[in-house]
């Protein structure tokens, strides 16, 4: 059986939830969970049995990892107000922060990513989630690893430059993604059409990604310059920023597939 750790999470926010809850499934000891107020660790410690904490406990070097999942811009203050923990194991769970920002300030530690959009509210099959790890040494990077597998069957160890690029890449096609649907439920809206009518067409596009790569499945007026099309649509968009975007990213899809 590998090993079981006991870990104290520091944060609150959807990946902290989520990732408590994995580790706890899998037979980890989630034993505190630190936020800034008491209430909102209450969560988490009722999912886990973990004691809530508004600070850092006095015996903080009393756990085997330190686990942080809070926004990227509160690392460095959150980095310099943590008080010794010696040798123990401190992580992080972001797509784009440095391992570089633990240097100088503790002997063992590496990064703990799950790359895929996460909420409380949704259910989620922990197995299926890709995990990107890294640490500062061999020994680290072995037991985040383990970690990591005890939770998911996919795990790779990820250095953060190659982890930059596949969250830079992750949010284009996630997070902008979405954002697209958000402004094609609105104009279908205005309309009176639902939006669940786009649904088949959206299964069918991310299908499409698992058998072709992106390059070859894109389809559409824009590849073909369709200025009859593009323009009828152009002439019913209201919203100003929507028809600018919707300009533009015809045009990169023109012009990089009119160099083929």
């Amino acid at each position: 059986m590998k090993q079981k750790y006991k870990f104290l999470i520091v944060g609150t926010g959807n990946v902290a939830f989520h990732l408590s809850n994995a580790l706890h499934l899998s037979g980890h000891s989630i034993a505190a969970v630190v936020g800034r107020k008491i209430e909102s660790c209450q969560q988490i410690a009722h999912e886990t049995g973990a004691k809530p904490f508004d600070k850092f406990p006095e015996d903080i070097s009393s756990y085997d990892i330190i686990l942080l999942s809070i926004s990227d811009d509160a690392y460095k203050a959150m980095i310099n107000s943590i008080p010794n923990i010696g040798n123990k194991l401190i992580l992080h769970t972001s797509g784009s922060v440095d391992i570089d920002v633990f240097e100088n300030k503790f002997q063992n530690f590496g990064v703990f990513y799950p790359l895929q959009r996460i909420q409380k509210n949704q259910d989620c099959n922990y197995s299926k989630i890709p995990f990107l790890v890294e640490a500062n040494c061999s020994k680290n990077t072995k037991i985040v690893e383990d970690i990591a597998k005890s939770i998911s069957d996919n795990v790779s160890i990820i250095d953060s430059k190659q982890r930059l690029f596949i969250h830079l890449a992750a949010v284009l096609t996630s997070n902008f993604t979405n954002f697209l649907y958000t402004l094609s439920a609105e104009i279908l809206e205005k309309n009176n059409i639902d939006f669940s009518v786009l649904y088949p067409l959206i299964n069918e596009t991310v299908a499409k990604m698992k058998e072709a790569t992106p390059q070859n499945a894109q389809t559409g007026p824009a590849i073909r310059n369709d200025r009859n099309i593009i323009d009828k649509h152009l002439s019913i968009i209201d919203d100003e920023k929507t028809k600018e975007l919707y300009s533009l990213i015809s045009s990169m899809i023109h012009k990089k597939y009119s160099k083929k």
